[in-house]
């Protein structure tokens, strides 16, 4: 992969932004790996050799990114600073985690931007391939085949409108379906900017602020899974529409090789009789040129039902590779769904323990908000004794100072 980077030394990159790389787990696809140490630049280039766009970035001598941007590749943004995307050329899946949401909005942006020029110049060349195919069919005739012609060449620039359009809408068509399921998982590991918070565990002697924090992080934690399971919803049925669409192309793609199938033998029968009438009776050289022109156009309709044949191969492949995907998906939903579903009633039965305490918190607290009120009322009593007693002593000071005075020989 050092090579891709190598190739983009002369060129200028589009975007240059730093982030955090991880790459999906091969064999449990549902937990990250981090491909690099530290945050490092993930760039955008444009390669001119090959007319296409690349994501590249690279740490010391290895390059952890080297995706090719293709029309069908779709990014998701699990969270507020980070992303993923499916690279089924590179049989890979990327994840970058950013410090800061800007840097990620600014990356997303670029990723679209760059994914409609790319899908705009694949569209060209595939109008190019068109002219091409139908001007190499548009191919003088003689005037008994020259109906036959006409419609045939009709069905091939169907069949090449056809193609072109399955390239530019299913994602089965330039990267094998780059836009393949993701799991939208976040790294444990991505750093302190982009960690979902975990749920806490209640604490029996906590003050009653820190457990009303803790319940409003279990709502925002519940909506942040309701969340999750709408979007993974959404995106089956997404696949769904788009499974569908892959196979109405595929019947008409069907008829159309059924069409090229019967002008084919049809222009065989007409070069079998011209072949029987020149041994029969002896035709004239038009004649002779005539099958020759036709066991051309046959060779060429022949050719063109072998490509017709293999595209249709492969788009039988396409078909059963997104039907498997779609399982996958499927599967990843339920145990999605069934996670989460764990996960809510652990927070429920978290939130009723938290309720709990803060209840009991608030008894004793009026517990002791009556002693407090008792212990008060106890010392007021106690002061107001105390006062009558220094009152009482006052008085029999004073008394006895005055016998003391009347007595001046005792």
């Amino acid at each position: 992969m050092t090579l891709a980077s190598d190739a983009m030394m002369g060129e200028q990159p589009l975007l240059s932004v730093k982030a955090h790389v991880y790459h999906i787990d091969p064999k449990s696809k549902k937990s990250w790996i981090p491909a690099t140490s530290q945050a490092v630049p993930v760039s955008f280039f444009y390669d001119s050799t090959r007319t296409l766009y690349r994501i590249i970035s690279v740490e010391g001598t290895k390059a952890v990114i080297n995706s090719i941007v293709t029309p069908s590749m779709v990014v998701t943004k699990t969270s507020q600073k980070f992303l993923q995307w499916s690279d089924s050329r590179a049989n890979m899946v990327y994840g970058l985690g950013f410090s800061r949401e800007e840097d990620l909005c600014c990356f997303l942006d670029k990723f679209r931007e760059v994914k409609d020029l790319s899908q705009k110049q694949q569209h060209d060349e595939d109008e190019q391939q068109s002219v091409v195919s139908t001007s190499s069919l548009s191919v003088t005739l003689p005037p008994v085949t020259q109906a036959a012609h006409s419609h045939n060449n009709g069905a091939a620039v169907l069949v090449h409108q056809t193609s072109s359009q399955i390239r530019s809408t299913s994602p089965a068509s330039s990267a094998s379906s780059s836009s393949s399921p993701r799991p939208l998982v976040t790294p444990s590991s991505i750093g302190a900017g982009y960690v979902h918070p975990q749920t806490p565990s209640p604490a029996p002697g906590g003050s009653p602020s820190n457990a009303g924090l803790n319940e409003s992080q279990l709502r925002v934690e519940n909506e942040r899974l309701r969340d999750a399971f709408a979007k993974s919803s959404s995106n089956a049925d997404k696949w769904k529409i788009q499974l569908k669409s892959l196979e109405e192309e595929k019947q008409r793609l069907l008829k159309a090789l059924e069409e090229s199938h019967a002008n084919l033998r049809r222009w065989e029968n007409e070069v079998a009789e011209l072949e029987n009438r020149k041994h029969g009776s002896g035709e004239s050289v038009d004649d002779l040129s005539n099958a020759a022109a036709l066991r051309g156009e046959v060779e060429r309709l022949k050719s063109l039902v072998e490509s017709l044949e293999k595209r249709n191969q492969t788009k039988d492949a396409d078909i059963t590779n997104l039907n498997i995907r779609l399982e996958e998906l499927r599967t990843k939903e339920s145990s999605i769904s069934h996670s989460n579903l764990e996960k809510l009633q652990t927070m429920e039965s978290d939130n009723r323990a938290l309720k709990l305490c803060i209840n009991d918190l608030q008894e004793k607290l009026s517990r002791q908000v009556g002693l407090n009120e008792n212990f008060r009322s106890e010392l007021r009593q106690l002061k107001i004794h105390m006062s009558k007693q220094v009152v009482d002593g006052k008085k029999m000071e004073e008394k006895l100072a005055e016998l003391i005075g009347n007595n001046p020989s005792g």
